[in-house]
């Protein structure tokens, strides 16, 4: 597996000072780039904010921020950053040189997470930046965490609130929807009454009401039983460009709903971004998978037990 190299971003309006913050911190294994403005800047992050995802690493480790930059200072651009949920957890190092003890208390007002002055050795640069970066990566773990656990326990909840299938889906899907930020999802569940995968619900996407078993992605999920992630979905000959027309949607995992021996149904999950889901994604998402089969084997088991009982009662009945 190649080696992560930390992306920075070296933000300046001296070419010749960004420039050589960037050989410098090339020479010592990070990947470096460069925007000379302000107003650059906002738009980089503003693509970046777009499809930013807790189940994708950021694209961008930390920042390096000249304060002092024509139009656009690096005060507006640290609030930006800092007031976007996700990117917010990317360390901003302003790099100036004021050094009055106002500049500082401004900066660190608007989010920056240290502040280095100019002229700087490479070795005080080179500490800060390596403890910012242990700081980061270990918040943006936390955040998936968080964000995995509460998501978790809330389907479960909802899941085991009921012991009707079709409902056990039902809230198992909007407690997931309410829980995370995914850009567009659907839940499918086998019905021995009926053919095919029957749509439950559905939320930010158009999506068939009845799925024939062992068709499209989906069915490569239900076949093989095990997880499904696409990148550039609308260049994916298995799923029809028409249920993606009206919806920016161009990430997908699909997990089987399994029970303990066979898929009871398909939770399929939608981003905007093509790559909004990573591989850590997919653990999470079966996970949450495997938590609402179980909870719809044991209610269909439940509901089969009820009707036993019913049918045992009837024959006792007419047979006094």
């Amino acid at each position: 597996m190649k080696e992560h190299r930390p992306k920075i971003v070296v933000i300046d309006d001296d070419r010749g000072t960004a420039e050589l913050i960037q050989m410098m911190l090339r020479a010592r294994g990070y990947d470096v780039d460069l925007v000379y403005s302000g107003a650059s800047a906002i738009e980089l992050f503003e693509r970046i904010s777009r499809d930013a995802s807790p189940w994708r690493p950021l694209p961008v480790d930390l920042v390096l921020l000249d304060i002092m930059m024509p139009g656009v200072d690096g005060f507006k651009v640290c609030q930006m950053v800092k007031h976007d949920p996700l990117l917010k957890y990317i360390p901003v190092i302003m790099v100036t040189a004021l050094d009055s003890a106002s500049d500082k208390v401004t900066a660190v007002e608007f989010g920056a997470d240290d502040y280095i002055t100019k002229p700087f050795l490479p070795e005080e640069l080179r500490a800060a930046i390596k403890a910012k970066l242990q700081v980061k990566d270990r918040e943006m773990e936390l955040l998936r965490k968080n964000v995995e656990l509460t998501a978790i326990n809330a389907v479960i909840t909802a899941a085991t609130n009921t012991l009707d299938p079709r409902r056990v889906a039902e809230e198992a899907f909007a407690a997931l929807m309410a829980n995370t930020e995914l850009s567009a999802a659907a839940i499918y569940i086998l019905d021995e009454a009926q053919p095919g995968l029957q749509l439950v619900m559905q939320e930010g996407v158009d999506r068939p009401q009845v799925l024939p078993v062992g068709e499209g992605l989906s069915g490569q999920v239900l076949r093989s039983q095990h997880p499904v992630l696409k990148v550039n979905l609308r260049d994916d000959p298995d799923m029809p460009a028409e249920d993606l027309a009206e919806h920016d949607l161009n990430a997908f995992v699909g997990v089987p709903l399994r029970g303990v021996e066979q898929s009871l149904g398909i939770l399929e999950v939608y981003h905007s971004s093509p790559y909004g889901f990573g591989e850590d994604a997919v653990p999470f998402f079966t996970d949450v998978g495997d938590r609402i089969g179980i909870a719809l084997q044991n209610a269909e088991i439940f509901q089969r037990a009820q009707t036993l009982l019913l049918e045992s009662s009837a024959l006792n009945v007419g047979g006094m």
